[in-house]
């Protein structure tokens, strides 16, 4: 995650003064190391990282990049791999009474999180229809993570190594 953030800011000096000058992205900052702590997921590390870069670089987005990196701390693989079962499934019909399954808990999680869009069966029952596009947007993060990690320095070897 650390790594991500540095690599996306480019600036050293200019990651530490921003993070001096606003006490939200300091937050953002420790929800994201206390996040990346506990996962061995280096997709979500990398996601958080270069969301918190943005955040860092605009404050523009800074409440969104916020519900964002919220949602990213709060998921696991297993919930993103709900989501990419559902957004693939949205290219396929799916009859009205019918709603895509996601098991308890990760239903609730999933729904906390508001990445999923809910609508209503003919009978009236609550069912999951398709991702939101805070779901889509976070999955595009989480894509661009897998697809384009970062890449370590390259280090140039002393004079005389063998």
């Amino acid at each position: 995650m650390g790594q991500a953030l540095r690599d996306c800011v480019g600036d050293d000096d200019l990651l530490i003064e921003r993070l001096k000058d606003n006490e939200r992205l300091l937050d953002m900052l420790v929800e994201a190391g206390e996040a990346a702590r506990g996962t061995s997921w280096e997709a979500k590390r990398i996601a958080m990282g270069r969301v918190l870069a943005h955040a860092i670089s605009d404050d523009a987005d800074i409440d969104y990049d916020a519900a964002l990196l919220s949602a990213l701390a709060a998921l696991e693989a297993v919930h993103l791999r709900y989501i990419a079962q559902i957004a693939d499934a949205n290219d396929k019909p799916m009859p009205p009474q019918a709603g895509h399954l996601v098991l308890e808990p990760y239903r609730s999680h999933l729904i906390a999180q508001g990445v999923l869009e809910l609508g209503t069966t003919y009978d009236g029952d609550d069912a999951i229809v398709g991702i939101s596009e805070f779901g889509l947007r976070l999955m595009a993060w989480i894509r661009d993570a897998e697809q384009n990690p970062p890449q370590p320095p390259e280090v140039e070897d002393p004079e005389g190594a063998p």
